[in-house]
């Protein structure tokens, strides 16, 4: 389940450095708490990298996400 979800964070920074730190937990063995946390807090790193590049207030506008 933790998976799908990290699956699909992973595919929105497909393009960003992050990536290549980002790994999905092992479905074959059942990985401890610690593992868990471990890797959520890296994908949890990882998003709020992406949001301080991306995400932005420009007067007049407001808050948005600038991801061209």
């Amino acid at each position: 389940m933790i998976n799908k979800v990290l699956e699909r964070v992973k595919k929105l920074l497909t393009a960003d450095p992050t990536i290549k730190f980002l790994e999905l937990l092992d479905d074959e063995t059942l990985p401890s708490n610690s593992d868990a946390v471990f890797i959520i807090a890296q994908y949890d790193a990882a998003m709020e990298q992406y949001k301080g590049k991306h995400y932005r207030y420009e007067s007049g506008i407001g808050d948005h996400w600038f991801t061209a």
